[in-house]
């Protein structure tokens, strides 16, 4: 089944140049007061969090499924279509179409994190951003999230939009993200992290407000996105069961060109751009420099003829 915050994840890296843009750094809400109350450990917490969410058995039968739904930018008055498809293991691909802003597209292949959107081009995932979207299409990654991180601690209880949790933090090197669990149902109400992107880590956090249930199991159907002092708004209308074309998380043209790019300077030691506008800069420079060679070139043949022409002409007029 899909988990809609690797779709937060995806656009998160895709629309945070126009977000980023127009918006203003807000610091992320200081932590409640402490508590002196008997924390649950890290196991207890995580095995209620499954729980909620249908349970070990429900992700023993996840199936490869496509959903629809919408994505927003209420504060921008952006509002589009969204699409994703995912497979177990770890296949995915989210597709965003904004009127008057274009067409989104975000994937892994089980290898390679990509995207291509209308701000940057075409670009490979490598660093935290590919760790992060490994994580996120895994369909299985929360049944082991405890020993994907270096540390997990139930460091205290904190409000999070108006409902007490218990906060979850999970450390691994350098990526710190923290969750916030219902402690007596295990509902994840939502997470504080820093989300890398090609700007850098950008504080984010997310909520989970409704969720839904589809076969056994049970996932978030409307996430709000908090970053930067505004909000992305995410909601899956329907998800169904399918069997995937054999193209749908084939790379697109433009990013096998790039990891072809890249393969070829690795192999001949050098280090080679991952993003097509960098690569289409390049090659605008040969074209240039190759043109200015044989227009040099040219010149210079035509003042040797010229000169020749005038020499042959000066000696008839001299005899």
């Amino acid at each position: 089944m899909p988990r809609p915050h690797r779709i937060a994840f995806a656009l998160c890296g895709v629309l945070a140049a126009p977000i980023l843009s127009s918006a203003v750094a807000q610091d992320a809400p200081a932590p409640a007061a402490a508590d002196t109350r008997p924390l649950p450990t890290a196991e207890a917490i995580h095995a209620k969090m499954i729980d909620f969410m249908g349970g070990r058995e429900a992700f023993a039968e996840i199936r490869p499924v496509q959903s629809t739904g919408t994505f927003s930018v209420p504060a921008m008055q952006m509002k589009g279509d969204m699409k994703t498809w995912s497979a177990p293991p770890n296949l995915m691909k989210v597709e965003v179409n904004i009127p008057g802003v274009g067409t989104s597209l975000t994937g892994f292949d089980g290898t390679v994190g990509w995207s291509i959107d209308p701000v940057r081009g075409a670009s490979l995932m490598e660093g935290d951003m590919l760790a992060q979207i490994k994580d996120e299409a895994n369909a299985t990654a929360e049944l082991d999230l405890l020993k994907r991180y270096d540390s997990a601690t139930v460091t205290g209880r904190e409000t999070f939009e108006g409902v007490e949790c218990v906060v979850l933090k999970l450390v691994r090197g350098k990526m710190v993200e923290e969750r916030f669990i219902v402690e007596n149902t295990g509902e994840l109400k939502g997470r504080r992290a820093k989300a890398p992107s090609p700007m850098g880590e950008i504080p984010t956090i997310t909520v989970n407000e409704e969720w839904k249930t589809v076969g056994k199991q049970r996932i978030p159907s409307r996430i709000v996105m908090k970053m930067m002092g505004m909000e992305q708004v995410m909601t899956i209308d329907e998800v169904t069961a399918i069997e995937p074309a054999a193209d749908t998380f084939a790379l697109p043209p433009a990013i096998k060109a790039l990891v072809e790019q890249r393969e070829t300077g690795a192999a001949a030691g050098g280090t080679t751009s991952t993003s097509s506008s960098s690569s289409s800069s390049s090659s605008t420079g040969s074209k240039s420099s190759s043109s200015k060679s044989s227009s040099s070139k040219s010149s210079s043949s035509s003042s040797r003829k010229s000169g020749s022409s005038s020499g042959s002409s000066t000696g008839g007029r001299g005899s």
